[in-house]
């Protein structure tokens, strides 16, 4: 029987809106430890996940049925879902909103 073997490394470089330092170290481990989880189920594995108050860093290994677009968009909505939902981000300095999404920008890079 044929078998496809396939290795796909993706980096995600996630930032907050605006780059607003908002990834406080009160909730970066918890932050941390949910990005993990998404991938585990997509069944991926999280190689490294780190970062700082305004970008986290993503080095995964994922399926060869997911494109890394798609991660990356699985990731960015449910972190801002979990942010949103548990009030975790402080307001922006530059405006009187009291809520901001974690993730602004994604960028993306694929290796096999």
């Amino acid at each position: 029987m044929a078998q496809t073997c396939g290795n796909i490394v993706v980096h995600i470089i996630f930032s907050t809106k605006g780059r607003v330092p908002l990834i406080t170290p009160e909730i970066r481990t918890d932050l941390l430890a949910y990005l993990g989880g998404i991938i585990r189920e997509l069944r991926g594995t999280a190689l490294i996940i780190n970062g700082t108050g305004d970008h986290v860093h993503v080095l995964a290994r994922i399926r060869p049925i997911h494109s890394p677009a798609e991660i990356a968009r699985v990731i960015k909505t449910n972190s801002s879902r979990l942010a949103s939902a548990n009030q975790m981000l402080h307001p922006s300095p530059d405006t009187s909103q009291t809520k901001k999404h974690i993730i602004g920008n994604v960028r993306s890079r694929k290796s096999s």
